[in-house]
């Protein structure tokens, strides 16, 4: 006992026994990413708040939401991009008039600089509860006839854009696009009428 005392005041107090005075909290810090609502977006921060432009269409005129800088001096865009709006409007009407049986009204059509695969192409506002849709994801897939309007990229296309509309009219809890078993039947039926120009549509018609 008077060793552990002689200790005790030789140390300046009772030694530690163990050594969680050196354990040190280690944390994941959390990374919230908040997405900016896609009107306010499109229409305040790509546009600079600019009219949209009006197209002419003999199917109908329509706006179209154009980044300002992407704008010719008129405050138009080019041909291209006309033909490209026009050509996607076609498919448009089609994905969801007789694939997915959903009102057109609810569409708005914008051009700006994206990623063709993020989640920009295809989203729906929470501000004014419309789905957005990117023209120029559309246009770098490079699947249109700017003379005839037709969509010629196969198969591929009206299947990439019909999931993703899919996925933001359908209500959570049922099946999205074409794991909905009416819907592949829709689907099937009208890309059987497609020319089959490639083996992978060939394959898909088969299927």
């Amino acid at each position: 006992m008077g060793a552990k005392l002689r200790n005790v005041h030789r140390m300046g107090g009772e030694r530690v026994k163990e050594m969680d005075h050196f354990v040190a909290s280690i944390e994941t810090p959390v990374l919230q990413v908040k997405i900016p609502d896609i009107a306010e977006f499109v229409v305040s921060g790509a546009c600079n708040g600019a009219q949209p432009v009006r197209i002419a269409d003999p199917a109908g005129d329509f706006d179209l939401f154009v980044q300002a800088h992407l704008r010719d001096p008129q405050g138009s865009v080019s041909a291209d991009v006309a033909a490209a709006a026009r050509a996607f409007t076609r498919m448009l009407g089609v994905i969801c008039t007789r694939l997915l049986a959903v009102p057109l009204n609810q569409f708005r059509l914008y051009y700006m600089v994206t990623i063709r695969a993020d989640a920009c192409v295809c989203q729906r506002s929470s501000t004014d509860n419309l789905i957005y849709l990117n023209i120029m994801a559309f246009q770098q897939q490079a699947a249109h006839d700017p003379s005839t309007l037709e969509i010629t990229g196969g198969v591929r296309v009206w299947r990439y854009w019909l999931q993703r509309i899919a996925m933001v009219v359908t209500p959570p809890g049922t099946p999205t696009g074409l794991y909905d078993p009416a819907i592949r039947q829709r689907y099937r039926a009208f890309v059987s009428t497609l020319p089959p120009t490639t083996t992978l549509q060939r394959l898909e018609i088969a299927s």
